[in-house]
C-alpha cells in the first residue's frame, strides 16, 4: 500500500493511499481533491495541480488516467 500526501500552496494537505485513488470516478476525485486546481484534458486524462513554484514556471501535478470512467492509473510529476 502506497501512501500519498498532497499539499497545496496554502499548506492544506490530503493524505491518500493508492487504493483510495484507483477505481474512483471523476465526481469522487472532485470531492476528495476539492482544494486543488484541476484541468480536464480529455475523457481519459485529468490533471490536478498540486504545487506551483517560481511564479508558476514549475508545477507539481497529479496525472490521473481513466478507463470506463474509473481511475486506472496515476502519476505524480512536473
Amino acid at each position: 500500500m502506497t501512501n500519498i500526501v498532497l499539499i497545496n500552496k496554502k499548506n492544506d494537505s490530503v493524505k491518500l493511499s493508492e487504493e483510495e485513488l484507483i477505481g474512483k470516478t471523476i465526481q469522487e476525485i472532485d470531492e476528495i481533491l476539492s482544494i486543488y486546481e484541476k484541468e480536464k484534458i480529455s475523457y481519459e486524462e485529468y490533471i490536478v495541480v498540486l504545487k506551483s513554484m517560481y511564479f508558476g514556471l514549475f508545477k507539481t501535478r497529479l496525472y490521473l488516467y481513466f478507463t470506463k470512467g474509473l481511475v486506472r492509473d496515476y502519476y505524480i510529476g512536473m
